[in-house]
């Protein structure tokens, strides 16, 4: 699980797909908690495409088990906007989801403006990348189709017990 013990205090922080919120319940930071369904007080309901957030508003961004969409390079593009010049990208998945490529995942996003600063695949199930914001604007529209690689991840296969 994450851990904001090393991030400043100052840290705003943004957790896409977050489910309940308990990132924001656990930590001193301010976090925005954005869902598609409000399951408590601390959700805000949104789009991961399209949050209410401003430009460059926030230090990172988290995506814990939620890149469950079909339109993954959209959420990717939505937290290069939110996140301020330098920003940190945070992402944990289910391992098999990459389908032993994670290079061709750390690949697309880094196509839209971030750099992969560590790949961990040490847990038996799960994958954490951690991103910085490289570039002040998003690769998007007409540069889009020549420059930024299509993001997408095997669905979750879940077994019978």
């Amino acid at each position: 699980m994450l851990t904001l013990v090393s991030i400043a205090i100052h840290f705003v922080v943004a957790d896409m797909g977050c489910g309940e919120a308990v990132l924001a319940a656990s930590v001193p930071h301010k976090v925005y908690s954005f869902d598609m369904k409000a399951l408590n007080e601390r959700v805000t309901v949104a789009d991961m495409a399209n949050t209410p957030l401003q430009s460059g508003s926030v230090n990172m961004v988290v995506f814990c088990l939620s890149l469950m969409g079909t339109n993954i390079t959209q959420f990717i593009q939505e937290a290069h906007r939110v996140l301020a010049a330098e920003g940190v990208l945070w992402i944990s998945e289910v391992s098999s989801r990459f389908n032993r490529d994670m290079k061709t995942f750390s690949d697309g996003v880094e196509s839209i403006g971030f750099k992969c600063t560590s790949c961990n695949t040490d847990m038996t199930h799960f994958a954490t990348l951690t991103f910085k914001k490289t570039q002040s604007k998003a690769v998007t529209g007409k540069q889009r189709k020549s420059k930024v690689v299509d993001i997408s991840l095997a669905p979750c296969l879940y077994k019978k017990r």
